[in-house]
């Protein structure tokens, strides 16, 4: 696990997060969740990062999860961000996976991208697949990891997402569909742990 740093207006809303708590963008340029350089986290063979997201609107380019920029070639290592309605993930220059109206205003969805050998990508809505895609490879770059928007030049942030945030999670192995499931289930209410602690 890593800190991040809150960088421009981004904030944490403390109360209308999915489970909790969750990260708010207000559609500021510059305002991003900044965990730097890691390319650790996606420089690997099997991967999965998946998050809770809500959307004030259906309009603009918005960053969700990036690392690295989106103009350049190559091109984004790894990103998921919403085009209007649509969730795209976009590795390199190519988008392999273009979900059209994965949101609708003012409503939680949860999603997972889940890599296989490098190459192989299935995407989740909700804890059900609907896509799957290959890809030539994921590049690496030495750019930030940032959360709620996408670095379109370098240092520059303008693609600010305009909504909620919430239980992001990048996972360094291929999760199955059970795994996903699961994750979806016990953020959306389905499941709940409890516990009793005592001092003795």
């Amino acid at each position: 696990s890593r800190n991040g740093t809150l960088t421009g207006s981004m904030l944490i809303n403390v109360t209308d997060g999915m489970l909790g708590g969750a990260l708010q963008g207000r559609q500021t340029n510059g305002q991003y969740l900044d965990f730097d350089n890691q390319q650790a986290w996606i420089n690997i063979a099997n991967l999965t990062w998946m998050a809770w997201v809500k959307t004030y609107d259906t309009a603009g380019s918005e960053g969700i999860i990036s690392k690295g920029k989106t103009s350049q070639v190559p091109a984004a290592d790894l990103t998921v961000r919403k085009i209007g309605s649509a969730l795209v993930v976009e590795t390199g220059t190519t988008f392999p996976i273009n979900i059209t109206n994965f949101f609708t205003v003012n409503e939680w969805a949860h999603f997972a991208v889940v890599f296989t050998d490098s190459v192989n990508i299935t995407f989740y809505k909700n804890g059900v697949e609907l896509n799957r895609s290959t890809n030539t490879s994921i590049a690496g770059s030495v750019d930030e990891l940032v959360l709620g928007n996408f670095e379109s030049t370098s240092s520059t942030f303008n693609n600010p997402f305009n909504g909620l945030i919430d239980e992001v999670a990048i996972i360094n192995r291929s999760l199955t569909a059970t795994e996903v499931l699961d994750a979806y289930r016990l953020r959306g209410g389905t499941y709940r742990w409890f516990g009793n602690v005592t001092d003795g």
